[in-house]
């Protein structure tokens, strides 16, 4: 049982790296589409900001990158803690 959890957790973890990876490729066009005369990634959102508003971005988000990157974010820390639930019950079950 604990290890299956560690997989889905590593494996939700992995899926919503993607998922971040991509929001932040997204965001990076987004800003040179704007201003292709200024470096891409200058006036974009970083990751920090979308952490501090995890719910707004991904349930409210205007822009798809920024939705993708919160909801990244999301799957991450869901399979983060799933992955500790399954170490901790490996470690309870011995």
């Amino acid at each position: 049982m604990g290890s299956a959890l560690i997989i889905t957790g590593v494996v939700l973890a992995v899926f919503g790296l993607v998922f971040v990876l991509t929001g932040r490729s997204g965001e990076r066009g987004y800003w040179q589409q704007r201003d292709p005369q200024e470096v891409a990634g200058q006036d974009d959102v970083t990751l920090g900001q979308v952490q501090q508003k995890l719910g707004f971005y991904a349930t409210k988000g205007k822009r798809p990158s920024l939705r993708m990157m919160a909801i990244g974010l999301i799957l991450v820390y869901i399979g983060i803690l799933i992955a500790l639930i399954g170490i901790l019950i490996g470690f309870l079950s011995k």
